[in-house]
């Protein structure tokens, strides 16, 4: 078995409702990418995401964002509560 993880990065312009107009107009650039992972290969991925987030004392329900993973430098925000949880990545 495998385990297929799909995100997006960007607006296509379409709402919920699939009624395009003007005013739901897409970002300049949309990304939709997908990692397909053997179901055995899967806790071990997971641990090291998790040591991750422990050694940088994130929390574990906070997502990790490649673009702050590569800066170093932005502050981790946690989405439910918006308050900064660390300083630096």
């Amino acid at each position: 078995m495998h385990i297929l993880y799909v995100d997006e990065s960007g607006d296509d312009g379409f709402p919920g409702d699939n009624m395009f107009s003007p005013d739901n107009a897409p970002s300049n650039k949309f990304v939709r990418t997908g990692l397909i992972i053997h179901d055995w290969k899967w806790k071990k991925t997971n641990d090291v995401i998790a040591d991750f987030k422990f050694s940088k004392r994130i929390p574990k329900d906070v997502e990790l964002h490649a673009t702050e993973i590569r800066r170093g430098k932005k502050k981790i925000i946690d989405s439910q509560t918006k308050k900064r949880i660390v300083g630096n990545i």
